[in-house]
């Protein structure tokens, strides 16, 4: 088994909204990993997660306009098997979630408007 996770916070500003401090775009606030497996001569299977927070990836004229990401998880899945030491049949899922990258406007007292 494995796993780490990195936290962030960062601060930036910008000439277009003076006095105003951002995230670094495209700056995940949280990014996790886990992962378990089982290997031996001739078998290997691996899980594993990954875990990616919000991030502004377009800065606006106003708040209500920036676009964010939203917080995603794919998972993935290994599988190997050496039939013979010169045949091995392999087995790769990726992004088993189907997860995909959701972007908003940060919107108004009405809340979040879906951008793409």
């Amino acid at each position: 088994a494995q796993a780490n996770a990195t936290f962030v916070d960062s601060k930036a500003t910008a000439n277009v909204r003076d006095g105003e401090e951002f995230s670094l775009p495209d700056q995940r606030d949280i990014v996790g990993n886990l992962s378990v497996g089982w290997e031996n001569e001739s078998l290997s299977m691996r899980l594993a997660a990954n875990y990616q927070g919000a991030a502004l990836i377009e800065l606006a004229g106003s708040a209500e306009e920036d676009i964010y990401v939203a917080p995603s998880t794919t998972v993935d899945f290994n599988f190997r098997y050496s039939i013979t030491d010169a045949i091995q049949f392999s087995f790769d899922a990726v992004n088993i979630t189907d997860s995909r990258d959701l972007e908003f406007y940060q919107g108004d007292e009405n809340g979040a408007i879906v951008f793409r």
